[in-house]
C-alpha cells in the first residue's frame, strides 16, 4: 500500500501495537502511517509520533465534518 490509515481504537488489539509491528517489519516500515482517532489527547499524539506515525488526525464527530 501507499499509505496506512490506522485507528487507535481497534476491537482486539491496540492501534499502538499495530503501529509498533508495522514499523518494525521491513516491507512495511517505510509506508507512511496516518492515525485517525477520536482522542484529542496530546499524550496520544506524542506516543503515536514516537512510535513512527507520520501524522495524527482527529476523526470528525459527524458526517458534515468529513465534507470540509
Amino acid at each position: 500500500p501507499d499509505v496506512i490509515l490506522l485507528d487507535l481504537g481497534l476491537p482486539r488489539i491496540s492501534g499502538y501495537d499495530v503501529l509498533r509491528e508495522v514499523k518494525k517489519k521491513p516491507p512495511y516500515a517505510d509506508i507512511p502511517v496516518i492515525i485517525l482517532t477520536t482522542s484529542c489527547s496530546p499524550l496520544d499524539k506524542n506516543q503515536c509520533m514516537a512510535l513512527g506515525a507520520d501524522r495524527v488526525m482527529s476523526k470528525p464527530q459527524n458526517l458534515k465534518e468529513y465534507e470540509s
